[in-house]
Parts: C-alpha cells; sequence; structure tokens
C-alpha cells in the first residue's frame, strides 16, 4: 500500500483481523499466520520497535489465545530476535473493525509500554 512507510526501522506496526470470509466468520489464526509470515519474510518484523494487535472480529478466548502463540513462534522462529531484544506487543485493543472504534493516525510519534498494557499518541494526528 502506498500508506506504508519507506523504511519500518522503529515503527511500530498495528495489525487486526478483519472478518473472514462473510460477517459471519472471524478471520481465520491460520490467515493470520500466513500474513505475519509474509512481513516476517519480508523484514519489516526485522526492523520495527514494537507490535499492537487488534481484537479479533469475533475472536473468542481460545482464538485470542491462539493468536497471541502464532505471534511469540513466528518472532521466535522466523525473525529470530534475541530475548536481549524486548519487542513490546500489546493485544486485543479496539482498533480498526472493532466495536468501540479507535481511529489511529499513521506516522505520529507514540509510545508503547507492554508492561503497563498501554499505548499512547504523543502528538496530533491531523494539522488545523
Amino acid at each position: 500500500t502506498h500508506y506504508a512507510p519507506a523504511s519500518w526501522k522503529n515503527k511500530i506496526l498495528f495489525l487486526e483481523s478483519a472478518m473472514g470470509d462473510n460477517l459471519q466468520l472471524p478471520y481465520s489464526v491460520s490467515q493470520f499466520r500466513n500474513n505475519l509470515v509474509d512481513l516476517a519474510l519480508s523484514g519489516i518484523l526485522h526492523e520495527i520497535r514494537g507490535l499492537v494487535v487488534g481484537r479479533g472480529y469475533k475472536y473468542d478466548t481460545h482464538m485470542q489465545d491462539e493468536l497471541a502463540s502464532v505471534i511469540e513462534e513466528v518472532f521466535d522462529v522466523i525473525v529470530g530476535r534475541s530475548r536481549e531484544e524486548q519487542l513490546p506487543i500489546l493485544m486485543n485493543v479496539d482498533f480498526g473493525h472493532t466495536s468501540p472504534f479507535l481511529t489511529l493516525p499513521i506516522n505520529t510519534l507514540v509510545r508503547l509500554d507492554s508492561a503497563l498494557d498501554e499505548f499512547n499518541v504523543l502528538e496530533p494526528g491531523v494539522q488545523a
């Protein structure tokens, strides 16, 4: 997409899963895994400074846990970040195709603290 930055170095990546093949189905965890692997193989996940994952559309607790395991697996096996390279990851955030809706500004300064389970937008997303 033309909205993607030229470089992902020091960026925080926000991912979400919308609906599956129709409004009745969630986007499958295996599809999410395949797309995450694509991001890893493209090098994007090697460059980012943090990851925020939206609450999955129609995901139950089991699917959220399964998704967390998939993310851990991809980072451990494919990305291969060492344990010293702490990557903050925040999950089940209400943004994207969820209710309530949270619109996130692109390319603004944010702070992500997975220990506190929060992120903050530190500058305006639009100009007056």
